[in-house]
């Protein structure tokens, strides 16, 4: 056993048939990289009601390999367990799916492709949301009128800089 990669002599003494025999060879010893758990990518259709788009999985590298030596690993994408685990067959980095897949990621040492570790992550294509080009609602003075966005959305951002999904408005203007 070694404590950490590295190139080591080897050096075998053996007594034979009352012969002293020596053997001496080097051992290279690769370092074993650590597959980090990515977060799950989610992007919309590509087309409305097509339930297609093209995911760009170099986004996801970064995420796999932390702070390894890109100069000594590199990630490659498949879509099982079983082609990442011969590293047969990897997918495109952009990489069209319709609707759900899971993705597995194989990182693995230049130098020895046997040694690698994998992850896995999912692939989920949204609808594309409802965007009312313009819209233009009318209030009385004193009154007010809330404004709601579809829902579903991991996030909200509204021209007035709130991060909800419903805003109330009182006064005339342009919101979006």
């Amino acid at each position: 056993t070694y404590a950490s990669p590295g190139i080591y002599t080897v050096n075998v003494s053996a007594l034979v048939a009352g012969q002293s025999l020596d053997l001496i060879d080097e051992v290279i010893i690769y370092e074993t990289p650590i597959a980090n758990l990515p977060t799950d990518y989610y992007q919309c259709e590509s087309q409305e009601d097509s339930g297609l788009t093209t995911f760009n999985l170099d986004t996801k590298i970064g995420e796999i390999m932390g702070n390894q030596n890109t100069n000594v690993f590199s990630v490659l994408f498949f879509d099982s367990e079983n082609t990442a685990i011969t590293g047969q067959n990897p997918v495109d980095n952009n990489y069209a799916i319709s609707e759900f897949q899971t993705v597995y990621a194989r990182i693995q040492n230049n130098f020895n492709p046997s040694c690698y570790d994998i992850t896995s992550f999912n692939l989920q294509v949204l609808d594309r949301p409802d965007i009312i080009e313009e819209e233009t609602f009318y209030i009385c003075e004193d009154e007010s009128i809330v404004l709601t966005a579809d829902a579903g959305f991991d996030a909200y951002s509204w021209s007035t800089g709130d991060l909800v999904s419903s805003i109330e408005i009182s006064i005339a203007g342009t919101y979006s």
